[in-house]
């Protein structure tokens, strides 16, 4: 399937000393950004610099993933500054690894040239070998990518009435990776996962100051103020935010970080602890 390139970024940058080399092949020979794969595929990746995915799902019948990542133009031969990327998957019916491997196809650039560097965003439709019912994929760049809910994911057991968890998606696939769980009176399938009528829970597989530091810092800036509450018997904060009523938590436990941010619209402080505190094991 052919689609029109996405640029990202709105800033274009010249990489001094690379090149630019006029195409010579047709435009419709180019390599689609979206693109549909078949097994078989090899005992291990293709040889090369392995291009970090940011974003992974499975299709209904958990046969298909579909990987997403941000590379350079689609490849053509006699385009310098195309680039070329084999897919690979592999693994086992309860370890699925993935990796996308940017490829040298001897393309050379004249001296003195350059190429603009966008982001491209590429989508690779994989067809897995076999059904994979699992919710974690390793992508051999390193990152975690979740297709389904992490069986080690908590979940509020307290909410407000008539909400139910409406979205929840990997927010990161680096390292931590973070989990959101996104409860509100409706459907919400897609951004903005926060604001009145949402209650967000954002989860790290290990460590981080996202939300205690670099968020509160945001909060603050923005005029944003501290309250002191108690939370499961200890000292927490709650980041007030009157212009906008964000309401922000952060604690860690057990290893992981936490944030749930609510909002003053359809809470108090205390009522965003009293859910922080029902947090339970989802599976």
């Amino acid at each position: 399937m052919r689609r029109a390139p996405l640029v990202i970024g709105a800033v274009v940058l010249i990489a001094a000393c690379n090149a630019f080399a006029p195409g010579h092949g047709n435009e419709a020979d180019r390599e689609p950004l979206e693109q549909s794969i078949l097994p078989p595929y090899p005992a291990q990746p293709h040889s090369g610099q392995i291009v970090r995915i940011d974003r992974a799902t499975l299709d209904a019948e958990n046969t298909v993933l579909t990987v997403e990542f941000v590379g350079g133009k689609g490849f053509l031969a006699g385009d310098g500054c195309s680039e070329d990327y084999e897919a690979w998957v592999g693994g086992t019916a309860n370890q699925l690894e993935v990796a996308i491997v940017q490829v040298d196809r001897g393309q050379r650039f004249p001296f003195g040239a350059s190429c603009t560097a966008e982001g491209y965003g590429h989508a690779y439709h994989l067809t897995l070998p076999e059904r994979y019912d699992g919710a974690e994929v390793h992508d051999r760049s390193g990152g975690t990518l979740f297709v389904g809910a992490p069986i080690e994911a908590m979940i509020l057991g307290s909410i407000p009435a008539g909400w139910t968890l409406a979205n929840s998606h990997q927010e990161s696939a680096g390292d931590p990776a973070i989990w959101v769980e996104v409860y509100a009176a409706g459907v919400v399938d897609e951004a903005p996962y926060e604001g009145p009528g949402r209650l967000a829970l954002y989860q790290a597989f290990g460590t981080t100051t996202e939300w205690d530091d670099t968020r509160a810092l945001k909060s603050q800036e923005r005029g944003g103020h501290p309250k002191s509450v108690t939370m499961d018997r200890h000292a927490a904060t709650v980041w007030v935010d009157d212009e906008s009523g964000e309401l922000l938590l952060a604690w860690t436990a057990g290893g992981r970080s936490y944030g749930l941010i609510g909002n003053t619209a359809d809470m108090t402080p205390e009522k965003v602890v009293g859910f922080a505190e029902s947090l339970t094991a989802g599976g």
